[in-house]
């Protein structure tokens, strides 16, 4: 991420007509990516209509899937320079903005809602913005509404990716720890041991203990 320069308007402008022309998603997810590490105003649009509307039925592999459930954390890199794009993901953050939305098929299954909206809350996460510690703080204090929602999971690995950028820089967080799925395990696994990850593995259980009372 910090090899690639800002976009300016004009180049922004070429790759938000180039998605528009492009097709599938292996070819048009590095163009998310780049408009979500490098974009302005004009890029929060694109990525919005990407994970709630352009791939709406489309039946994809579990690669292609994988990507497209990873859009909503790359709008958390926008986020950090966007009003625009923490504004969707806390609208996405929420269960009510997926009812009567039809999202993608992975692997013949329809995306799960729960994870569309824990994934927002990921990338709230990786935003590091402060709306993301009020969100964080909420769950925090009422665990059975994460567990009900199936978000707990989400909302630990949110916190964990909050602390990764709040130390290293959400450029630094992307280049050196998120650029690889095993060495975010890695990275998970030593910050589950500190004493914030310790809090938040206790919150976890915390919230699947009061899902079952609740059921």
């Amino acid at each position: 991420m910090r090899h690639v320069p800002p976009l300016d308007q004009t180049t922004e402008s070429f790759l938000v007509e180039r998605y528009g022309q492009t097709q599938g998603v292996t070819n048009r997810f590095p163009i998310l990516r780049l408009l979500a590490f490098r974009g302005g105003a004009a890029s929060v649009p694109v990525l919005s209509n990407a994970i709630t509307a352009d791939f709406s039925g489309l039946h994809t592999t579990v690669l292609e899937g994988a990507r497209l459930l990873y859009l909503p954390q790359l709008m958390g890199v926008l986020a950090q320079r966007e009003d625009a794009a923490l504004e969707f993901l806390l609208r996405g953050a929420q269960a009510g903005f997926w009812s009567g939305k039809q999202p993608w098929f992975r692997n013949g299954e329809c995306e799960q809602l729960g994870k569309l909206m824990g994934a927002c809350i990921k990338g709230l996460g990786l935003s590091g913005r402060p709306e993301a510690d009020a969100l964080l703080a909420f769950y925090w204090n009422h665990p059975e509404v994460a567990g009900l929602h199936g978000v707990d999971g989400a909302v630990v690995e949110a916190a964990f990716e909050r602390d990764v950028v709040r130390e290293l820089g959400i450029e630094r967080a992307m280049d050196e720890v998120f650029y690889s799925p095993d060495y975010v395990i890695t990275r998970f696994r030593q910050w589950c041991d500190t004493p914030k990850g310790e809090a938040w593995v206790r919150w976890s259980a915390a919230a699947e203990m009061a899902v079952g009372r609740v059921r």
